[in-house]
Parts: structure tokens; sequence; C-alpha cells
């Protein structure tokens, strides 16, 4: 897909140059190409000015009469990268009930029995939502702590595992202490514990101020348990919102937290209405985030590079 029209100077870890045309010496070569793809165009514009942070890239837009220029440093160019396949079972190895697409109605209720077990949360129906990310702003931290009492208050258990930023790993520490048997905090990073998470929430939470792709929001979707996302980066090319009809999660387009609380709402509401929750858990599982469909994009991506000379 054509995206950019204009000319784009891009150099692997460094490029320097201006509406087009080069201004310096690179260390390595440098292509130029006139198509951006989905996601590269969709970071441009999203961080016009900003340093993402993560993977190591940061765009810049430069605006001219006639012409558009885009300023990339990336350590790593890719499209949705993620080695899941589709259809089978997830890669589960100590959960309380192993279960693939066929079967994560029986599957998922036990795996979400043990995991409020693990917590201390109360068993009565609430739909439980889940973290497992490092604890710092760039993951959404400081959204999630603007609407997490009200969440609760709405009847949402939460579970949260990740460690990082102290103002936030203290946060959650205290949010468990305030709504016992509502919430639960692991701080750090146990392997088994996020399988166990990712297979018995019911929602996963992940609104990143930036995600060049990406990988828990695809790895929820293996599980089975619907990501809740910002529209950015790599979670717009791969989650989209189910709130109006087809799709496989909940989206929202601005960094603030109304938006957030919104999307969790509708995640909640949709929880209750059963058959059709069934039908987006099925769909999750269904998503194909394999390298079968990954490597022909990066085919046509190469190809189509190539045709340019």
């Amino acid at each position: 897909m054509t995206l950019v029209a204009w000319p784009m100077v891009v150099l692997v870890n460094q490029i320097f140059f201006e509406c087009g045309h080069a201004l310096g010496i690179c260390r390595r070569r440098v292509i130029v190409v006139t198509t951006v793809r989905d996601f590269l165009a969709q970071h441009a514009v999203e961080t016009m000015g900003v340093e993402c942070g993560d993977e190591g890239v940061h765009i810049v837009l430069a605006i001219a009469p006639h012409q558009m220029a885009i300023r990339v440093t990336v350590d790593k160019v890719h499209l949705v990268n993620c080695p899941i396949t589709k259809g089978g079972k997830p890669v589960l190895e100590r959960l309380a009930c192993n279960y693939d697409i066929n079967s994560f109605e029986t599957g998922k209720a036990k795996c979400k029995e043990a995991l409020q077990d693990k917590f201390g949360l109360h068993k009565d129906g609430s739909p439980v939502f889940a973290m497992v990310s490092r604890m710092v702003g760039m993951k959404g931290f400081d959204l999630v702590q603007s609407i997490a009492d009200g969440l609760v208050d709405r009847g949402i258990e939460l579970v949260i595992l990740g460690s990082g930023e102290s103002q936030y790993e203290n946060f959650f520490s205290d949010l468990c202490g305030r709504h016992p048997g509502r919430v639960g905090t692991y701080i750090g990073f146990e392997p088994t514990l996020s399988q166990e998470i990712y297979a018995g929430a019911d929602a996963f939470i992940m609104p990143s101020k930036s995600e060049p792709c990406g990988l828990a929001q695809m790895v929820a979707c293996r599980y089975g348990t619907p990501p809740i996302v910002r529209e950015t980066g790599g979670l717009r090319d791969s989650i989209h919102d189910s709130t109006m009809g087809e799709g496989n999660g909940f989206t929202f387009a601005g960094y603030n937290a109304h938006e957030l609380y919104v999307a969790c709402c509708n995640a909640q509401n949709a929880y209750y209405d059963k058959e059709n929750w069934k039908n987006l858990v099925h769909h999750c599982m269904e998503c194909d985030f394999s390298w079968d469909v990954s490597a022909k994009s990066y085919e046509g991506l190469y190809n189509e590079t190539a045709n340019l000379w």
C-alpha cells in the first residue's frame, strides 16, 4: 500500500536529511523509498516531534511547502512480529486447565478460578481485568492509576503483574490493600504466573502511550483474553474495536484516562452478554499472528522496494 508519495530517506541506525535530501554522511547504506508501511506511517503521524522511547524508534515530521520529509532512526523496523500460530493450543505449561479454541469456555473458567484463588479474589461473577507489563508511564500506568479505584467500584477485579517505577509499584501495592478481594498485585516478574494471568483473566489492559509493535496484545488473544488497547502503533494494527460489531478487543484513541475508562466499561458491559462474549473470545483465538502472514508481508515489502530501481 502506498501511503506517502514523497521521497523518504531511511538508514537502519542513523539518518540525516531535510525534505528528502541527505545532509550528512552515514555509517550504513541509505535507502531511498517512496512507500511507507502501515506501522511506520501510523507511528510517524502519532509521534510527531516526540521520541517514542520503545525499541529505538524515533520519528520527526517536517513539512515543507511542496513535500514532506520523515526522519526515522530505527534499530528494528518490522511489520507484525510474533511467532504465535493459529488454531492450536497456547503454550500452556502449568495451568489449572489446558484448553484450545474448542474448549476455552471450560478451560478459561477453571483458570480464572485458580487465578482468583491465588490472589484471594472474590468469586462473585465479576470480570477480571489484568495487566502484565513494566510499570512505567510509557505503558500507560499513569492512566490506569487514575481510573483503578473507579474500575473496582464498578465491580471489576484487577490483577497486576510487573515492576518498574516506584510510584506505580507503591500505588498498586496500596490499591491491593485498599480493596482486599478485589485487587491482586505482584511486584516483579514470574513467567509461570504471567501465563496464569493471561489464561485466567477475562480482559487484558494495554493502554500504551507508544507501542511500535507490541506482543502482549497478541499473546492475550492467543489465550482468549480480549485486549483493551490504545490505538497506537502495532496495537492499532493488530486489535480492532468490537463495540459496534466485528473486532477482537476494545480500543480508544486519545491518551487520556477518560477514554481508557470508557473502553474498560465497554468491555465490562460486553462481558455480561455471554453469547457475544463467547464469540469475541473465539474470534481472538482465531487471529493469525503467525510468521506465515508476516513473512508474506515482508516478502511483498522487499519486492516492492527492489522494484523501485
